[in-house]
């Protein structure tokens, strides 16, 4: 049963310098990687006069998306990130799933 089943490609992990992520972000360079997400360099398309951003991609694996729990999970944790303000703490300028 299982070597009938037809497997899916695997995801891409990572973003190359020029690429361009979800029409709007241009990615510069990779900053970090860990075990679930990677933080690029990049700039906004949309606002090409601010200075470049981090843009931290997370990866969703097919054990981690089984349900939608994860993806909800990520998505409303980033809408309560969105509420902090404080000189501290990065802004968080937006957030989704591409």
């Amino acid at each position: 049963l299982l070597a009938s089943r037809q497997r899916r490609p695997p995801a891409r992990l990572s973003l190359t310098p020029g690429e361009l992520f979800t029409g709007r972000y241009r990615v510069l360079d990779t900053i970090a990687k860990g075990g679930y997400s990677t933080v690029y360099l990049a700039e906004d398309n949309y606002a090409a006069d601010r200075p470049p951003l981090a843009l931290k991609v997370h990866r969703l694996g097919p054990a981690r998306t089984a349900g939608r729990s994860h993806v909800h999970r990520f998505l409303r944790e980033a809408y309560q990130r969105s509420k902090i303000e404080h000189p501290n703490v990065a802004r968080l300028l937006d957030f989704g799933q591409a």
